[in-house]
């Protein structure tokens, strides 16, 4: 297969990154926190580099938690306190990452394909919900149309009713004469 951006026989599984402006084999996305696609080459090494910042933000959270909970007079409180607190949001986000992506290795799908799935998902969804409404719209006003032409149906003026109800004493029964 030839990439139609740049000119290069690449596999089924590459995609070209407008970003990067190359073809990445297994492309799983643009990281733009390293400025580099992720793919075959490197994507062990981008796992690796999540874990390891995990672990460095792990045992950096552990020592100012200690710090703080002592209340060391030599240390500044509020920094050790910034520093819990941050460390624990990167540990919460480096976490998420790292199950997000043994997620997705273990269901056999790149982010790019997972994202690319979830927007057409997406889209399909409110897609249906927009036709729906216009069905509900649409059956509204024929309901209001046929609400309409009944209310009119049913406004009887001054003529119509005399004619209904000589015909109903004319349709009684007369009692039977005793004879």
């Amino acid at each position: 297969m030839v990439c139609s951006a740049c000119d290069t026989y690449v596999s089924l599984t590459a995609k070209h990154c407008a970003r990067c402006d190359r073809c990445v084999e297994n492309f799983d996305h643009h990281c733009k926190w390293l400025n580099t696609c992720i793919g075959k080459c490197n994507y062990t090494w981008f796992c690796a580099l999540l874990a390891v910042t995990g672990a460095c933000q792990t045992v950096q959270f552990v020592f100012a938690l200690r710090l703080t909970i002592r209340d060391d007079r030599n240390a500044q409180f509020g920094v050790l306190v910034v520093q819990t607190v941050g460390s624990g949001l990167v540990i919460l986000g480096v976490s998420h990452l790292i199950l997000l992506h043994c997620w997705l290795k273990c269901k056999g799908l790149t982010t790019f394909e997972w994202i690319r799935a979830r927007r057409e998902r997406k889209s399909q969804v409110k897609s249906a919900s927009i036709r729906r409404e216009a069905e509900l719209k649409s059956q509204a006003l024929k309901d209001k149309g046929t609400f309409d032409s009944f209310e009119q149906s049913l406004k009887l003026n001054d003529t119509s009713i005399v004619p209904l109800t000589q015909s109903l004493e004319l349709t009684r029964e007369k009692p039977a004469s005793d004879s």
